[in-house]
């Protein structure tokens, strides 16, 4: 398991001290550190924010623009490049002359009989996600000539944990609990979660939702609507990438933000395609698609989550293909659950395929942390999207 050091940050203080040493520290006291140390960011230097403000066609290529931009030094910059998705105003990651991003230098370039001073960068060339399908798009409003680091949490100190080392310890299977023993260690106070009040959403009609069967310990579930946003914040995109995860939508990278962050999955439904959730087994095998595209077989012996009869996700292992969230969803249904660890652990190794919420979920979870969890979704995702609205009560 990977961990951020930005992201531990946000809930103990370690200002003014040697992070280096508490890792060490941790190593030896609770969990086995991996060797190797990452360092993010620390190879690139010299790239700021800068906005397109004019683009031509190169003359002879149909891949190439000619562009001058904005890179907040007070001139137009001549810059070639080949990327499908320049326009005039936006604004990217730009590598000025003398900018370095790991071995390579930039250096005034001729590419095919112009010359570029500079270069637009993707999000993977400057190491904040493997998105290499065309420059940064960056939609934040920043004063152009702007630092990337300064913008956004490109350093960072990570750090992987041996995953053998935490298996008596499902409190430290996401960032908060790693901050809690990093508090003890320094010495300094844990800061609580900054979540919201879900009673204030009693007097709203609840999900319908029957557990059927007792391998379900707990089950919370919530609907959101007038969701507007799809794309995640950059540096909770960055964060998600550091830790081994890519973005995908603002909905999904929440879920897996929330199980970083605090250990407990969570699933959200698109809740056009989930009416009636049922948890419940089957008496007869049959084939299910999951989300990766895979078809899997299911036994009476795995548990699934269901709209009314038919499954849509199965339970504490992968949600399905028909009921996931895309790009037009406005509306979720939230799912954070526990599940009885030895009956996932079976069916994981029956349906041979283990992921990142089922190694949690063998472990035991506390089922108080459903809850606390969905609090936080409603939080962080109410904060991104001002627009979204809770349409139930807490269920």
């Amino acid at each position: 398991m990977f961990l951020s050091m930005n992201w531990i940050s946000d809930f103990v203080d370690l200002e003014g001290l040697d992070k280096l040493d508490l890792i060490h520290r941790f190593s030896l006291s609770t969990a086995e550190v991996e060797n190797e140390i990452f360092f993010k960011g620390s190879d690139i230097s010299g790239i700021v924010v800068a906005e397109i403000k004019e683009i031509a066609d190169h003359p002879e290529s149909k891949k190439l623009h000619l562009l001058k931009v904005d890179a907040g030094d007070g001139k137009l910059t001549d810059v070639v490049c080949g990327a499908p998705n320049v326009r005039v105003g936006m604004k990217t990651a730009f590598a000025k002359v003398g900018a370095k991003i790991g071995e390579i230098e930039i250096t005034p370039r001729a590419l095919a009989g112009y010359t570029s001073y500079g270069m637009c960068c993707s999000e993977k060339e400057i190491g904040i996600s493997d998105d290499n399908s065309g420059i940064m798009d960056i939609t934040d409003d920043i004063a152009n000539g702007t630092e990337i680091k300064d913008a956004y949490e490109v350093d960072d100190i990570v750090f992987e944990v041996d995953n053998k080392s935490l298996t008596n310890r499902p409190d430290l299977w996401g960032h908060y609990g790693i901050a809690r023993e990093f508090a003890a260690l320094a010495g300094r106070p844990l800061k609580p979660l900054d979540s919201v009040d879900l009673s204030e959403y009693d007097s709203l009609p609840k999900v319908d939702m029957k557990i059927e069967d007792s391998l379900c310990q707990r089950y919370s579930c919530l609907q959101v609507e007038n969701i507007t946003k799809s794309v995640s914040p950059v540096n909770m995109r960055i964060r998600l990438f550091y830790c081994g995860m890519r973005s995908i939508n603002l909905l999904a990278d929440l879920t897996n933000y929330l199980m970083l962050e605090m250990g407990q999955p969570m699933h959200a439904f698109d809740s056009r395609k989930v009416e009636k959730l049922r948890i419940k087994r089957f008496d007869e095998s049959f084939t299910f698609t999951t989300l990766d595209g895979a078809q899997r077989n299911i036994d009476e012996n795995t548990l699934m989550i269901c709209n009314g009869d038919t499954p849509v996700a199965i339970a504490g292992i992968m949600g399905g293909l028909d009921s996931e969230i895309v790009d037009d969803t406005t509306t979720l249904t939230l799912e954070s659950a526990t599940f009885d660890a030895v009956s996932i652990r079976k069916s994981t190794v029956r349906l041979a395929h283990r992921t990142d919420a089922s190694m949690r979920y063998e472990k035991c979870l506390d089922p108080e942390m459903t809850v606390v969890a969905v609090a936080r979704f409603v939080k962080l995702l109410t904060d991104i999207d001002k627009n979204a609205k809770i349409t139930s009560a807490l269920t």
